[in-house]
């Protein structure tokens, strides 16, 4: 069974990777494979990220304004130490879904003021968001805001020491009307 070191607090989510057979495997291995965490890891997140979108790759003819941004953002997340709330921008954008219509993903959902920014539990992403302002407003009409979103995460993974994420473009932009109150 799991247990806390002293003044260590274990959440369910955390007993259940060391009291779940299956879950306790996994942790034995990437505790002693960093390698294989990383692939595992870095399949997983370039899954998340592309949730929702068309299976056909996008043409990348935007190559070297991605390259660019990739370096903008990379001095971004070195000069601010802003790599985990980019993350966490990613992922919740990512976790975004309607089952009225079965459409979800990554789309830049909270970037409208009402709805998806609003609940709890994004609470200070308008900090991430307003980070990457700046780049959104200099590459408007060159590429989505949810692009730009799941690409700083991306590359906040890799700044931080983590792996390359495979990625590529084609997230598509909701508009403000796809947001839809779940109490009226």
């Amino acid at each position: 069974s799991g247990k806390a070191a002293e003044g260590q607090l274990m959440l369910p989510s955390d007993l259940a990777l060391m009291d779940d057979p299956n879950m306790r495997a996994l942790v034995e291995l990437y505790a002693t494979d960093e390698e294989a965490f990383f692939e595992d890891f870095a399949a997983a997140f370039s899954k998340l990220q592309e949730f929702g979108m068309s299976p056909k790759r996008a043409p990348q003819t935007n190559a070297g304004a991605y390259e660019y941004v990739r370096h903008l953002l990379k001095e971004l997340i070195t000069e601010k130490k802003c790599g985990p709330i980019l993350i966490r921008l990613s992922w919740h954008d990512a976790g975004t879904w309607d089952a009225s219509d079965g459409s979800g993903g990554p789309r830049a959902c909270m970037r409208h003021g009402a709805g998806e920014a609003g609940f709890a539990a994004n609470t200070g992403l308008d900090i991430a968001r307003g980070l990457l302002q700046p780049i959104c407003d200099r590459y408007q009409g060159k590429f989505t805001v949810a692009d730009l979103w799941s690409l700083a995460a991306v590359v906040a993974v890799e700044v931080m020491g983590g792996p390359v994420v495979p990625w590529r473009p084609g997230r598509q932009d909701a508009g403000p009307a796809a947001y839809k109150p779940l109490i009226t």
